[in-house]
């Protein structure tokens, strides 16, 4: 039987636990702030960098992983007796990480390297590494790891909220005017991730914790198949109760509900900022 291995980066924000059950392996991409540079998830905790981000006057810079983690990645699980490795990463509408990842896998032989571009990040690149690494665990060939891929990575959303818009109007992706509109008015929008494209499902006015959690999880039942089972992870960077929030909301509508919990790591933190939550969902079959 064919040994199949995963590469992924370390904006898939999978726990400890799920890399080593697995065997995932995580190429850190580079955090730069203070005139030093970080492996984010390796050289800087997530909570280290959540006290320091609040501090920095101007935001983080942050930058593909370097080559030769990738050559390194890969070249272990091909010692390991991988021929296929699955190498799944950052949606290339937001990082050249996938395409860094695609010229070294074509340069190397010791394995086929098949490079996916998850059209997602953060809990939806995680959860989609993490029900591959299921499917491989459980016998899955190559040709039904190819089609949970092609399918799941269709479908797969995120809906989020942010605390402010501070980080996103400092790193560009938004204008000054809706900068100051959006904060003057106490806008928290609920932001949508899918095909590789960030956009506003909803613009809430007001702080309301209940009403904002309610909102969100109402974008999220309104994707979801109710005759089918779903497959959840919660996101959270320094606020997990209101994650907690939300998975309870959803839990009285989705039966059997057993999310994964993922903390968003230094790098999507500095680009939406703390305070984050949200949901990531697929209906695939197994």
């Amino acid at each position: 039987m064919t040994k199949i291995g995963i590469v992924t980066d370390s904006t898939a924000d999978l726990p400890d636990e799920i890399t080593s059950k697995y065997n995932i392996r995580v190429v850190p991409l580079t955090v730069t702030f203070n005139d030093k540079q970080y492996l984010d998830r390796v050289d800087l905790t997530n909570e280290s960098f959540y006290e320091q981000l609040t501090s920095l006057q101007e935001l983080p810079k942050t930058s593909l992983p370097k080559p030769e983690l990738f050559n390194a990645a890969y070249q272990q699980l091909a010692d390991a007796g991988c021929s296929v490795i699955y190498s799944i990463h950052l949606a290339s509408e937001l990082s050249g990480t996938v395409n860094a990842a695609r010229l070294i896998g074509k340069e190397f032989s010791a394995a086929d390297v098949r490079v996916w571009d998850s059209r997602s990040a953060t809990i939806g690149l995680g959860l989609l590494v993490k029900e591959l690494a299921v499917r491989i665990k459980a016998g899955a060939s190559v040709e039904a790891c190819d089609a949970f891929l092609e399918e799941a990575i269709g479908q797969l959303k995120i809906y989020f909220l942010i605390d402010s818009l501070d980080n996103l109007e400092k790193g560009g992706r938004i204008g000054k005017a809706g900068y100051l509109v959006g904060s003057i008015l106490n806008i928290k929008p609920i932001l949508i991730l899918a095909d590789g494209t960030i956009s506003v499902h909803k613009k809430i006015r007001g702080n309301k914790k209940d009403r904002v959690i309610n909102e969100l999880t109402e974008a999220v039942l309104a994707e979801i198949n109710a005759d089918q089972p779903v497959t959840i992870a919660a996101g959270y960077n320094n606020n997990k109760e209101a994650a907690d929030a939300l998975m309870d909301a959803l839990s009285v509508q989705v039966p059997d509900l057993a999310p994964d919990y993922f903390q968003i790591g230094s790098v999507v933190s500095t680009h939406i900022g703390l305070g984050a939550c949200g949901a990531a969902f697929l209906q695939t079959e197994r």
